[in-house]
């Protein structure tokens, strides 16, 4: 089933081993971790509730945005795609993001813009 709504985004700023983490993964016993060491692959998600992004400027601004949409998405897998389906995402990180992104996703332009709810 594709989604509807947009996901949630939370984003948990820290130093080093303050357990952000461990935090996020007590939010929700339906979670799925994201880290550099996987590249592009998503290999293991299964549509949990919960995807916990650890984040060092590996991912673009780009893709965030899309994760975080409420129109239908998908996620590479080895051998295929998964679509993205999750209710919420925590992105845990050393930094603010915009201080975290690497080069080349510096001047990535998001087509999204942050809205102030009425």
């Amino acid at each position: 089933m594709d989604r509807k709504e947009k996901t949630e985004l939370y984003l948990i700023i820290g130093d080093p081993g303050m357990g952000k983490t461990t935090f996020a993964t007590k939010l929700n016993n339906d979670y799925f971790i994201k880290t550099s060491n996987m590249e592009k692959w998503w290999d293991g998600y299964q549509q949990q509730e919960l995807v916990i992004i650890d984040f060092y400027g590996w991912i673009s601004p780009n893709e965030i945005m899309n994760l975080a949409d409420s129109k239908p998405y998908q996620v590479q897998t080895k051998g295929g795609f998964q679509k993205f389906t999750s209710k919420a995402i925590v992105i845990t990180s050393n930094k603010y993001l915009e201080n975290s992104w690497r080069p080349e996703h510096r001047n990535s332009t998001c087509e999204h813009s942050t809205e102030e709810s009425p």
